[in-house]
């Protein structure tokens, strides 16, 4: 498996600087034309390219092959490779490489097949955990409806892009993350410590508060 990072590939739109994309910015009745000013080139924002090479010795001369023809690609199109950042990943010894937030290896399954696994990586489980603790915090004196009403999309929205991968364990790990932060609220407001267990049920936050609690992964399935 090849991971290549490109730092020339141009994305977004081109844009005036002295006025919206859309719209008639010609001066008014009454007004002053604005000088023209040139146009600004778009931003360059480096890109991730990652070339998937089976394991199979009689394709290993793919390995040099791909990267020989990509630089000639580049050259013509006028793009650089981050040297620093392009590795070859050998799935078969144990490595494993990120892409669109998951983390990609090969592991056995119970059966004793090798399967390829993609799990959320850390760091956007870090992030999530990062994002909810500020809305807990600056809400430490609102009523709990009114903070699960502002975490809920944040939790929706994260779990259905991750719901695709091998995510159960990472699921189950945000699930008793948010039912403690929401336990803890509660006995804060009250005054009290630790977090309830007696006084409510898991039942009662997901049924009683709207807590979100579709942590289901799902597989694709074929057409």
């Amino acid at each position: 498996m090849t991971e290549m990072v490109t730092s020339g590939l141009m994305r977004g739109r081109w844009r005036r600087s002295d006025g919206p994309l859309e719209g008639d910015t010609r001066p008014k009745r009454g007004e002053t034309a604005r000088p023209r000013t040139p146009w600004t080139p778009p931003r360059l924002r480096p890109t991730l390219l990652v070339i998937l090479v089976d394991g199979f010795r009689r394709h290993e001369w793919l390995l040099k092959a791909v990267d020989r023809r990509l630089r000639e690609e580049f050259a013509k199109l006028d793009l650089r490779l981050n040297e620093a950042k392009s590795r070859i990943v050998d799935l078969s010894r144990g490595e494993s490489f990120g892409f669109l937030g998951f983390d990609f290896r090969r592991v056995r399954s119970w059966r004793g097949v090798w399967r390829p696994q993609y799990t959320p990586q850390p760091k956007k489980r870090g992030r999530l955990r990062a994002k909810l603790t500020e809305v807990f915090r600056r809400s430490r004196s609102q009523p709990i409806r009114r903070v699960i009403e502002e975490i809920n999309p944040i939790l929706r929205g994260w779990v259905n892009y991750f719901r695709i991968g091998h995510a159960s364990r990472c699921f189950g790990f945000i699930r008793d993350w948010v039912e403690r932060k929401v336990r803890r609220h509660m006995m804060k407001a009250r005054g009290r410590r630790g977090f309830g267990w007696n006084r409510w049920s898991r039942a009662w936050l997901y049924k009683a508060l709207g807590l979100y609690g579709d942590y289901r992964v799902r597989r694709w399935s074929r057409a």
